[in-house]
């Protein structure tokens, strides 16, 4: 065989196989991945590229004018095949051959996708109308049609303009909402049975309807979670109506016990009361423990009847304590040592017994426990209080009030202590808080059986008197005489009232009378005071936790 020859069989059988190849690319077989061998021809690339958008130009052109058949949407595909193997054959950065192929694709998916969202919406419609003619079981079956084609929509042809997430979740919802729906309804319809069989008082049969209801409900809950009829609150509810029908019967019970004792308090027969409060209390405290979720049961009743409990059993031993406490308050009123030193500490033992006895109880507090420690610890110290007090007190709008201001010496007897800056026992008391001054008040009281309380405003100017033709430096230790700092008590010229140290010396707390204030009045002026400002009485609010080494006070004796 000649050279020449060999050569045109050669390139025949090029033609031939060249040919073969050209050909596949039309074919709707798939390309296989091996059927493209780089050969380096840029030419031959740039070929394919051409033919590509050769068919997307047909493609175009049969649209207008045949429509979009399936020999149309045939060009297309075949366009995108072209270019899927330009790009793999292309050695460029340019992003325009991807552009091209992407927007090759979305627009083979819109057309691919297009018959299948007409489908889904024909079956939204149909659905709509079958839920309409309340037909459920149709509405339900159109509408998991939808979201099956809906979803492949999405997975399939994720970038048409037809994917929409939202709208096959939305589908599923409504498909599992109407399998809810007749669910509920029968909840509803048990419900309703439920109470009205309670208003007729067939436990039995409300017993069982609450139970179907709750059953139903909580189907639903578990099985439709995100339908409209998902209620958990409802649930809630309807266990505790449930609850509540179970322990009826103990409550019944419970409200007998509570109406005997009662009658039993009424009737002042306390051991009777005694025992109805402790059926009471073991009632509820079963309904408490058996019937949690019940409306009956309560923590804060079980709580109230094992007072009520304590109380009566405990009623005759708390009312001879108050009646011992009510002598001892007659025999201090008298300042009767002796006696009020028996009674107070027989008092003391038999208040500290029922504590321990009976600690619910509130007929006999812990606030009387305390004063009558107090008054048993100072019992002998009573008779020099209250002579400290009483011989030292002249009338003003109707009480008696403390001639001076409280000494130091008293203040010590009364508390215990002496927060003074200027420490004399014949000086007024100073550096004491609001606080402090109402603590003072309460014991003196426990320790005169009187109510012992700061003068009001009032008070204070009315004992203050007339200044008229009044020398202040007679009266009063102010900013001119005192040296800046208090001075004995009495030790001026009382005024025409009978009073000592009203205006200057220590400035004193008065009653509040804003209740809206937190702040303390306080009046008089002290040993730092101008006199002009001591003329208006100095009168300023301070703090109730204020102390200052020219603040004190005086006290006055309710009738």
């Amino acid at each position: 065989m000649s050279f020449g020859k060999f050569i045109l069989i050669v390139f025949a059988s090029v033609l031939i196989i060249g040919g073969g190849y050209v050909l596949t690319l039309f074919s709707p077989s798939p390309i296989e991945d091996d059927s493209y061998m780089y050969v380096g021809s840029d030419k031959e690339n740039s070929n394919l590229l051409l033919e590509s958008e050769k068919l997307e130009r047909q493609f175009e052109q049969n649209v207008t004018q045949k429509g979009m058949t399936e020999e149309t949407v045939a060009l297309l595909r075949k366009a995108i095949r072209l270019q899927e193997v330009y790009i793999d054959r292309a050695v460029t950065r340019d992003r325009a051959p991807a552009e091209r192929l992407m927007k090759l694709r979305k627009r083979l998916q819109n057309i691919e996708a297009k018959p299948l969202s007409q489908i889904v919406e024909s079956l939204e419609k149909k659905a709509k109308d079958a839920e309409a003619n309340n037909d459920l079981e149709k509405a339900n079956k159109y509408l998991m049609e939808a979201y099956e084609i809906q979803t492949k929509i999405n997975v399939d042809y994720a970038l048409s303009e037809f994917r929409n997430v939202h709208k096959a979740l939305k589908f599923d919802n409504d498909a599992k909402t109407l399998q809810a729906r007749p669910i509920y309804l029968r909840s509803i319809e048990a419900e309703k049975l439920a109470r009205a069989a309670v208003e007729a008082r067939n436990w039995d049969k409300a017993h069982a309807e609450f139970e179907r209801a709750i059953a139903l409900l909580s189907k639903i809950n578990a099985d439709f979670p995100n339908s409209v009829y998902t209620d958990f609150t409802r649930l809630q509810s309807l266990d505790i109506e449930l609850e509540s029908l179970k322990s009826s019967t103990l409550y019944v019970k419970l409200e007998t016990a509570i109406k005997k004792a009662q009658q039993a308090k009424d009737d002042k027969n306390f051991p009777l009361a005694a025992e109805a409060y402790g059926d009471a209390v073991e009632i509820q405290r079963t309904i408490n423990k058996t019937y949690p979720r019940s409306r009956h049961a309560s923590d804060e009743d079980l709580a109230k009847y094992e007072k009520e409990k304590s109380d009566a059993y405990s009623w005759d031993f708390a009312n001879a304590i108050k009646v011992l406490d009510k002598k001892l308050f007659e025999l201090i009123e008298k300042c009767d040592i002796s006696a009020i030193a028996d009674m107070s500490t027989n008092l003391l033992n038999k208040a500290e017994h029922f504590k321990a006895d009976y600690p619910r109880s509130e007929l006999i507090d812990a606030d009387i426990v305390l004063r009558l420690r107090y008054i048993n610890f100072m019992v002998r110290d009573i008779e020099q209080i209250q002579n400290l007090v009483f011989k030292n007190t002249v009338s003003v709008n109707g009480k008696k009030m403390l001639k001076t201001e409280v000494s130091q010496k008293l203040y010590k007897l009364i508390m215990r202590e002496n927060p003074s800056r200027y420490v004399d026992d014949e000086k007024p008391v100073d550096s004491v808080s609001y606080d402090d001054v109402e603590r003072f008040c309460l014991r003196l009281s426990w320790l005169t059986s009187k109510k012992i309380s700061l003068p009001s405003k009032e008070d204070f100017i009315e004992a203050v008197g007339s200044l008229r033709y009044t020398d202040l430096n007679d009266i009063s230790w102010n900013n001119l005489n005192s040296g800046s700092q208090t001075h004995k008590i009495a030790t001026k010229k009382m005024n025409d009232k009978g009073f000592y140290d009203l205006l200057g010396n220590v400035e004193e707390f008065v009653l509040p009378t804003d209740s809206t204030s937190e702040l303390i009045p306080v009046m008089g002026g002290s040993a730092q005071s101008t006199t002009d400002s001591i003329l208006d009485f100095a009168r300023k609010n301070v703090d109730p936790k204020t102390r200052s080494r020219v603040l004190g006070f005086r006290i006055i004796i309710n009738n």
